[in-house]
């Protein structure tokens, strides 16, 4: 095929390939914001010490939690 039929088919190609990958792209972006936000909460120790409370460890500080078995 001559190059003057190729290219522009090439484009269209490559546009649809950038629209079709904008919601998978977007949603991995999402993601990982998700999982940044909680990276950031696990690593407040306010935060992790309530979510142990709620799991029903009976803590009074994030230091009590070496003791705890974790596995649950």
């Amino acid at each position: 095929m001559p190059e003057a039929v190729t290219k522009p088919i090439r484009r269209a190609g490559d546009a649809v390939a950038d629209k079709a990958m904008r919601p998978a792209l977007a949603g991995a972006a999402a993601l990982l914001e998700l999982v940044d936000d909680w990276a950031m909460e696990l690593n407040d120790p306010k935060n992790v010490e309530k979510l142990a409370r709620k799991r029903g460890f009976g803590i009074d500080a994030l230091t009590e939690l070496r003791d705890q078995d974790l596995k649950v």
